[in-house]
């Protein structure tokens, strides 16, 4: 995986593992290393990433781009363009509206992340299917350039984050505390009403800024039993001590339930190709 690391503070080329401080991998790429434990390289210049992370991994045979459509120096074999709920605004490009590539762009699959599903129904929209929430200008283009699917994610318990092998299951949290959700993440409401759809009563939400910098402790002056929050947060928080201990703050892991189809023809597509 190679990604710009977003919310990191330099630019060079870096691999990241256990000990990467996020300042210098940015908080997604540290998330990812962690959580499937492949090679991940960040870099402003992604072109520069994918050359280190070969030469460091001349064994890898596979190398992904996160949100990297926009680099036309970097060669590929297939793009896949990836939306949520929110589709595509006004369908214009920054800075008049949220787009860095036009939807009608040729890309080779076109994924839906739906809304957060639970466990029980996590996998019933993992089928292909032009969103009904993308415009209709947009599901237009993108019908006749891409395959287009959807995918959902879901979770099933949260986790202590000052002891990760204590668990307890959502609905298994009791509406008898106070209980907020904080999140720090591109669209934190997601993760509020995944919590909500669980059954959980929330007291309150915090929505901080995406790529949070958690050294300024947004939690001392609340009040609260527990405390929700996602893991790309919590990749921050446990690298500071006054978080790492504090008892209240539990995170909360998604999983994403992705149509079986997209992943054969991914799989068919780079069949017999190269990374040389």
């Amino acid at each position: 995986m190679i990604s710009r690391g977003y919310g990191a503070q330099h630019d060079q080329v870096t691999e990241v593992d256990a000990d990467t401080d996020h300042r210098v991998a940015g908080d997604e790429p540290l998330l990812i290393m962690q959580r499937i434990g492949v090679p991940v390289v960040v870099g402003r210049r992604r072109v520069a990433a994918g050359q280190q992370l070969l030469r460091a991994h001349p064994d890898v045979d596979i190398v992904i781009s996160d949100d990297g459509l926009q680099h036309y120096a970097l060669a590929r074999t297939l793009e896949i363009q990836i939306s949520d709920s929110r589709g595509h605004g006004n369908g214009w490009l920054l800075p008049a509206g949220p787009l860095r590539e036009p939807a009608s762009r040729h890309s080779d699959f076109f994924v839906m992340n739906a809304a957060v599903a639970s466990q029980s129904n996590a996998t019933s929209n993992a089928t292909p299917i032009v969103s009904p929430n993308a415009p209709a200008k947009a599901t237009s283009n993108l019908s006749a350039t891409a395959d287009t699917y959807r995918m959902s994610l879901h979770a099933e318990f949260a986790e202590r984050l000052a002891k990760p092998s204590q668990r307890l299951p959502l609905s298994a949290i009791s509406n008898g505390q106070r209980i907020i959700a904080a999140a720090g993440i591109g669209h934190p409401q997601r993760f509020f009403d995944m919590l909500i759809k669980h059954g959980i009563a929330l007291t309150d939400t915090l929505a901080l800024p995406d790529h949070f910098d958690y050294r300024h402790n947004p939690f001392l002056t609340v009040s609260a039993d527990m405390i929700l929050i996602t893991e790309k947060d919590a990749v921050k928080c446990a690298r500071i001590n006054a978080l790492a201990d504090d008892a209240r703050l539990w995170v909360v892991p998604v999983t994403a339930a992705i149509a079986e189809p997209l992943v054969d023809n991914i799989v068919e597509t780079l069949r017999g190709r190269s990374t040389a």
